[in-house]
């Protein structure tokens, strides 16, 4: 083999080729609202409203999500 730049090349194509192997992490599965969800903001204090098919945020409980 070549020199230690060429051997640092190689590293880190094998790296990079693991890496697309594996394929992109999963954070979370997005919770989607069932019906309409009428709950509270934790730091505003407000009046929220989701619709059906809308983005649940991490905040909004499993139990406000249920009571739907």
């Amino acid at each position: 083999m070549g020199g230690p730049s060429e051997v640092a090349e190689a590293l880190a194509a094998a790296a990079d080729e693991r890496t697309q192997e594996k394929g992109a992490p999963v954070v979370r599965p997005a919770r989607l609202a069932r019906g309409y969800i009428q709950t509270v903001h934790p730091d505003t204090g407000l009046a929220v409203t989701f619709v059906p098919g809308e983005a649940l945020p991490a905040w909004v409980s499993l139990k406000d999500a249920d009571d739907v």
